[in-house]
Order: structure tokens, then sequence, then C-alpha cells
């Protein structure tokens, strides 16, 4: 058993110990090559005092671990800053991106309208549905049908055949009008 002079069992000098912090401290520093976000910082070849390989590993993992953390609470700390950084100047560029979009978009295009026409009647459709889905399954809001009420009407009558004449006629009118394109109180449709 005598001594063992192994560089396994040797303690790292101060000056090996300020070599790989020196290296961890460079590697973040740097921007030039990536963002700090890019980053992975491994840290190799660090001697361990205890001197086994078992101990050596796990060592490693838990400075492989600290290094994760590390590296983690910075990019944290970098996404921060540069939010804050993009909501003082962030303000005007939304004012301009809205002022685009509202170029873009003229709400005088027809296709335009059409297209919201669709959708608000697409959306109502879906409402109307949607209630008679749940007055269907709702047996209280399910009103019985009242017996359709008796019309003591004389088909026969004179003045009913003028009446609905009258309608007719003027429901006639009124379409030929409107195919014509003028409407009823004399100027054109559009």
């Amino acid at each position: 058993m005598g001594c063992n002079t192994s560089k396994d069992t040797l303690k790292p000098t101060d000056e090996e110990k300020d070599k790989n912090e020196n290296q961890v401290n460079d590697a973040l520093d740097s921007k030039e090559e990536k963002p700090p976000s890019a980053k992975t910082i491994t840290i190799n070849n660090i001697e361990n005092p205890t001197g086994t390989k078992e101990e050596a590993t796990n060592e490693e993992a838990g400075l492989e671990e600290a290094a994760t953390k590390i590296q983690a609470a910075f990019r944290g700390h970098q996404t921060r800053r540069t939010m804050k950084h993009e909501d003082k100047s962030g303000k005007s560029t939304s004012a301009q991106q809205q002022q685009d979009i509202e170029n873009e978009l003229s709400l005088d295009d027809p296709d335009l309208a059409n297209a919201a026409t669709k959708i608000q009647a697409s959306f109502r459709g879906h409402m109307v549905r949607k209630q008679m889905e749940k007055d269907e399954g709702d047996p209280k809001a399910h009103k019985p049908t009242p017996e359709e009420e008796e019309l003591d009407i004389d088909l026969t009558d004179p003045e009913l055949n003028k009446a609905a004449t009258k309608i007719q006629a003027s429901f006639r009118g009124h379409a030929v009008r409107k195919d014509h394109g003028v409407a009823e109180e004399g100027h054109p449709n559009k």
C-alpha cells in the first residue's frame, strides 16, 4: 500500500481552478460565435480530488447540472431583458402595424363586405342551431303547438278576391321595379 502519486488523487491547484472558472466565464461572456441562449458549456478535464472514476463521473454530472442551471437562469434573464426592451420600442411599431393593416383592408371593398356578410350569416345560423338544440333538450322550453285556429273565411267573397288581386299587383310592380333598378321612391337602386 504505498503512496499513490497518480494525478487522480492530486487536488487541483488554485491555478487550475482559476483556469477552469475562466473558461466558463469566457464562454458566457463571448457573444461573437452564437447568442448566449444557444451556447452549451461542457466542463471537462477537471481532476477529482478523491481519485475514483465513479466519484469523478458523479462530480462531472453535478457540475454539468450546475452549469445547466446557470445557463437556464441566464437565458431567462436575457429573455426578460429583451422583452422589456421590445416593450419600450414596440409601442411605436404596433401603431405602425395597425396603420398598415388599416391601409391594407379597405372598408369599401365589396369582397370584404360579402365575406363579412357570409361570416355573420354562418354565425347567426350557428347560434340558432345551438339555441334549437338547447330548446330540444330542455323539456320546459318545449312548448306544445296550439291547435290551429280555424278561420271562418269565405273564399268566394268578391271583396276578398279584389284584395288578393291588389296585393298581387303591388308585389308584381315591386318585382319589376327591382329588376329594372328603380326604387319605389323613384331613386335608382344600387
